[in-house]
């Protein structure tokens, strides 16, 4: 695995000047909780101590800035050598459209160039990742506070059967 050279990662200047893609680090992390509940997704709020600890042991853990703001992160784990699995995307509305978000999947894959990139995603999220080059794949998910629906469907709002729109 390739280290950032002083744990920046420069965003291309054709993307959105001004804009720098880095290690993540501590002071980060209220950031990350306020996107993340953006976006709808409770854990870095709800378990706090859990989503932290979380940060610190994945690798590449990346935010993008804007003027000392974190505007975006990517949170990932990898074997180093077959796959790195992208677990968490997000870039604050007002800054999408703008290469962000393929800028932290390329930052990402730099960090670990011979591994396959996966990602689970919820349906909204289709174009994007179509766009910067993944295919579906069928996937599951079993969280530990969620069991399975009496009526068989998917006990969170976000998750969406395969093939469906």
């Amino acid at each position: 695995m390739a280290e950032p050279e002083n744990g920046r990662i420069p965003l291309n200047s054709s993307h959105s000047a001004g804009i720098t893609i880095r290690a993540w680090r501590e002071e980060d992390f209220p950031a990350i909780q306020e996107i993340s509940s953006g976006e709808g997704w409770l854990t870095p709020k709800v378990r706090p101590s859990e989503a932290f600890l979380a940060w610190e042991r994945s690798y590449p853990a990346l935010v993008a800035v804007h003027e000392g703001e974190v505007i975006g992160f990517l949170r990932a784990l990898t074997d180093g050598e077959v796959t790195t699995y992208v677990a968490e995307l997000a870039v604050v509305p007002r800054f999408r459209r703008q290469g962000i978000g393929r800028a932290l999947i390329e930052a990402c894959h730099r960090l670990c160039p011979h591994t396959r990139l996966d990602v689970l995603l919820i349906g909204s999220a289709d174009a994007f990742y179509e766009a910067t080059g993944f295919h579906p794949c069928r996937g599951y998910r079993k969280s530990p506070d969620q069991g399975p629906r009496a009526d068989g469907a998917c006990p969170s709002d976000q998750c969406q059967p395969v093939g469906q729109p």
